[in-house]
């Protein structure tokens, strides 16, 4: 992962053990035998800072490239289906839409239930939010 390797590239043991003693505490694990990713945006010097706003900014992009694809090929197969509806009956239509509608509800669900965590815990700390445990 792009966006992971930068985020780590510099300074990796200093995040680490930045939250170290309280990340044992909440979670019982310690985080330098774990894959984690820190982001920080204050207490900290302006390079850690910057590397945390390119690395959440990185993330953000690859995020928004696969919803953005996700659109697209939906589009696509819609307009697909479409064309070729003059060809179908009258049940086949049916069927189509069904499986349309039922392929809709079935990207949002996940796409609405992963994204948005991940968006909120990653944008959270730079409006203030505090997300507790």
């Amino acid at each position: 992962m792009l966006q992971a390797g930068y985020m780590s590239r510099n300074d990796l043991n200093d995040r680490l053990m930045y939250v170290k003693e309280s990340f044992e505490n909440y979670f019982g694990q310690d985080p330098l035998k774990i894959n984690i990713i820190i982001a920080q945006y204050k207490e900290t010097n302006e390079e850690f800072i910057r590397d945390t706003w390119i690395g959440i900014g990185l993330l953000s992009v690859v995020s928004f490239i696969s919803l953005g694809l996700i659109v697209v090929f939906g589009v696509a197969i819609m307009k697909e289906l479409k064309k070729q509806s003059h060809f179908m009956s009258v049940l086949r239509k049916k069927q189509q839409t069904q499986l349309m509608n039922a392929l809709i509800i079935q990207t949002i669900t996940p796409t609405v239930a992963c994204f948005s965590p991940c968006f909120f815990s990653w944008y959270q700390p730079i409006f203030g939010i505090d997300g507790g445990k």
